[in-house]
């Protein structure tokens, strides 16, 4: 989580070829999602982020963040291979990245810093409750995708169910 606010806050917005980029990793992600491939969309994923993160242009970060994307692709293997979920709550999740990967992209755009670190965070913490579920054993989870109240940007808003998450 840490990570992502790191890059939400040093992301060069003029950043060449940044938008494209994204734009593109994004397709092939929903793409590999439509398909459910999982090993495919774990690997997007950490190239979509991983874009982010060179569009600091600081190489610490550039450095930092693909390490922890490394070890989250390993986690979300694991995750996928552990976590008990339905085709069709799969696609739901699938949805909600493809959902907050757009909105990234769009906050990008606009060069809405604020809004950028906010959704960052939350798209973040969803994998930290995952991985959390996954660390205390609890293989009997399941997150349901579909119910996290948004509000008009995809940030949560303040509810007690979400404020648990």
């Amino acid at each position: 989580m840490v990570n992502e606010r790191i890059i939400a806050t040093y992301l060069n917005f003029e950043n060449p070829l940044l938008i494209n980029d994204l734009e593109k990793i994004q397709t092939k992600y929903e793409k590999l999602g439509a398909s459910k491939d999982t090993p495919g969309i774990t690997r997007t994923n950490q190239k979509f982020h991983f874009r982010m993160a060179e569009a600091t242009e600081n190489h610490f970060f550039i450095k930092q963040a693909l390490h922890i994307y490394q070890l989250a692709s390993r986690l979300s293997s694991l995750i996928f291979k552990t976590e008990r979920i339905s085709s069709i709550d799969l696609l739901s999740k699938i949805s909600r990245v493809n959902e907050t990967h757009r909105q990234i992209i769009n906050l990008i755009k606009e060069k809405n810093r604020t809004d950028l670190l906010s959704l960052s965070s939350d798209h973040a913490s969803l994998f930290k409750t995952e991985l959390s579920m996954i660390i205390s054993r609890r293989y009997d989870f399941q997150v349901n995708f579909s119910e996290r109240p948004l509000d008009s940007i995809g940030l949560k808003k303040n509810t007690p169910q979400s404020e648990a998450l």
